[in-house]
């Protein structure tokens, strides 16, 4: 793996912990990881494949809670953004 791409998860890495923090929402987070994994130079496809899974977790909830107008996201949503994150989690922890 290439120091950039090692970055690249890094930092995917530091949005998870920003997320679970409440350092930001959930709108960032989507927005952050899609950019970093669009900025990843050396990884496979069935790797970007499994994350493009997990991320689409991810953006669904946050597309429906936009799309609901809700201030907040609901009870019934955290365990799918949880099990999406630990996911993410995981791929990136197999790549690094």
């Amino acid at each position: 793996m290439t120091d950039y791409d090692s970055r690249q998860l890094n930092l995917m890495i530091e949005r998870l912990d920003a997320f679970e923090r409440k350092a930001i929402n959930l709108g960032h987070l989507v927005s952050s990881l899609d950019g970093l994994q669009n900025a990843l130079r050396d990884v496979d496809g069935q790797w970007r494949n499994a994350f493009l899974k997990q991320w689409g977790v991810l953006e669904d909830v946050y597309a429906d809670a936009l799309d609901k107008n809700l201030k907040e996201i609901p009870n019934e949503y955290i365990a799918l953004i949880n099990r999406a994150i630990q996911e993410i989690r995981r791929l990136i922890s197999d790549r690094v």
